[in-house]
């Protein structure tokens, strides 16, 4: 197929093919509907002649219809006329309507934009309002852990720290019961299965 779209794209450069080469290109299913075409328009192309535009009588062909548009100006001028005015009304009609529903749409949009605004401010006097409350929380819970004294705070942790050595001290007494439990297994268990696991 490359070898077909080479010697097509020579030909049509101008080149010109052996015999072989161009009955490769009829016979090539794809390039050959191609190159019956191209043949046909150069074939049109070489066989073309200008013709000479023939010499008429110019004055004698558009005399009589001159003559003629000069009696007939008057009867199409007024219907011209009225279909003037008929387009003029009829635009002026259409774009007042346009204009209406334009309107009708900007004062829709307006009104939107009022209500979207009054919603913003709504939203806008509500935050203020959290943002004040929550200031005065943060407030009074300083002032309540100032107001704590440190002996409490002291006794408090000494209860935490007492609370996690009792909790560290019960789990190292499960975790030596739990591996004593293991060595124990292990002891009892017979030598072959000890070397399977």
């Amino acid at each position: 197929m490359a070898k077909s779209d080479t010697l097509f794209s020579r030909w049509i450069e101008g080149h010109s093919l052996t015999h072989e080469e161009r009955d490769a290109l009829r016979n090539d299913p794809e390039f050959a509907p191609m190159l019956k075409e191209a043949e046909y328009w150069q074939k049109a192309a070489s066989d073309y002649h200008q013709n000479d535009v023939p010499d008429w009588d110019r004055n004698a062909t558009f005399a009589p219809l001159l003559e003629q548009s000069k009696q007939d100006k008057v009867t199409w001028f007024l219907p011209l006329v009225a279909c003037s005015a008929l387009f003029a009304v009829a635009s002026s009609i259409l774009t007042f309507i346009h204009n209406q529903h334009l309107t009708g749409q900007l004062n829709a949009q307006h009104q939107v934009a009022i209500k979207q605004q009054q919603q913003i401010n709504t939203l806008l006097n509500f935050v203020e309002v959290q943002q004040k409350n929550s200031s005065e929380r943060l407030v009074d819970a300083v002032q309540h852990v100032l107001t704590t004294s440190r002996d409490e705070r002291r006794d408090e942790m000494n209860a935490l720290i007492e609370y996690l050595k009792t909790q560290r001290a019960q789990d190292q007494a499960l975790l030596k019961l739990q591996l004593n439990d293991l060595v124990e297994q292990v002891e009892h268990m017979p030598t072959t299965n000890v070397a399977k696991n």
